[in-house]
């Protein structure tokens, strides 16, 4: 069933940019960031960060303001960028999911489907740039003109002890809580733990 994603749209913007860019490119901040709507990592308007450290900011924080950041560097605009957002979906067979903007903010047209979430996710976890953020708990990124802004990631099962070893998390009025988590095979365990729930 089409829903709204939240944030969760974050990741086939950050798939865009582990493929087409080097993680030490520097990206410049645009004008009118502190004015996005919704979450943010709290970047400044003309401050320079690289492409690894906004990346951060998108899938550690689910920085709003990192999206439009990236997505005006990958395509000079956030409309230009939504294009190339829809046309990498084809590509991958999402085929109930359209993109209206790179943040995940609500929009009739930003909508997916928990299948092709699952086929998106399965996708961008096979990237280590990706992957690793998805799965850090916290990390600082630092602007080139001496700014630092700490991160915290907003999937609270990985600040605990728990099999999930990485996500992301979206939330917003149309879409209400959104989650992707990647967890742990406990293979191993599967005997253990079913004698104990009374199965054979």
């Amino acid at each position: 069933v089409r829903r709204p994603m939240s944030c969760i749209a974050m990741l086939i913007t950050a798939l865009l940019m582990v493929e087409s860019r080097e993680m030490s490119e520097l990206g410049t901040i645009p004008g009118g960031v502190e004015m996005v709507g919704g979450n943010r990592a709290y970047l400044e308007s003309g401050d320079q960060y690289t492409i690894g450290e906004l990346l951060s900011a998108l899938l550690i924080a689910s920085g709003n303001d990192a999206a439009v950041a990236l997505a005006q560097f990958h395509s000079g605009s956030v409309e230009a960028f939504v294009a190339d957002m829809n046309k990498r979906a084809v590509q991958l067979g999402l085929q109930n999911t359209s993109y209206a903007n790179p943040t995940g903010l609500d929009h009739d047209r930003q909508y997916s489907t928990p299948r092709d979430i699952a086929l998106l996710s399965t996708h961008v976890l096979n990237e280590p740039e990706i992957a690793r953020r998805m799965g850090s708990k916290w990390a600082r990124i630092y602007g080139e003109q001496g700014s630092e802004i700490a991160l915290n990631h907003t999937h609270v099962l990985l600040h605990q002890r728990t099999a999930v070893t990485a996500g992301k998390t979206g939330t917003t009025l149309a879409a209400g809580e959104c989650l992707v988590s990647l967890v742990e095979h406990w293979q191993k365990s599967y005997p253990v733990l079913l004698r104990k729930a009374g199965y054979r």
